[in-house]
């Protein structure tokens, strides 16, 4: 069960612009993209970090950073959460070409993703 944090409308039409900049709501707010990946083949240490190499490679050519992404060898799944360097947001468009380039990967048999609010989405 997750405890997200989701502001009323009044609350936010009382909240000065300003404050809404610092907090990251309404027009300020921050998406990222939360990926869950299924490896087949299980994935073992060599494999696994030859993938992670080349995808940290293509997330930093975009400005974009990574948390997760691993658990216990043989790797069969994982899930990662993927925002933006520095303020700003991972797009529809971003989000689509991110998955895509997942399932073009031979390691990768399911990539699925969804974009959450980057400050209060977990």
């Amino acid at each position: 069960m997750t405890n997200r944090f989701v502001p009323s409308r009044t609350w936010l039409r009382s909240l000065k612009r300003r404050h809404c900049k610092k907090l990251r709501l309404g027009e300020f707010q921050e998406f990222g993209l939360e990926v869950k990946l299924t490896f087949a083949p299980a994935l073992d240490e060599a494999k696994y970090e030859e993938f992670f190499v080349a995808f940290v490679d293509m997330l930093e050519e975009k400005g974009l950073l990574m948390a997760g992404l691993g658990g216990s060898f043989p790797l069969a799944e994982s899930e990662a959460f993927i925002c933006c360097d520095a303020r700003g947001t991972v797009s529809d468009a971003l989000a689509q070409e991110l998955l895509g380039w997942l399932k073009a990967r031979p390691e990768v048999s399911t990539a699925t993703g969804e974009l959450l609010d980057a400050w209060y989405g977990w």
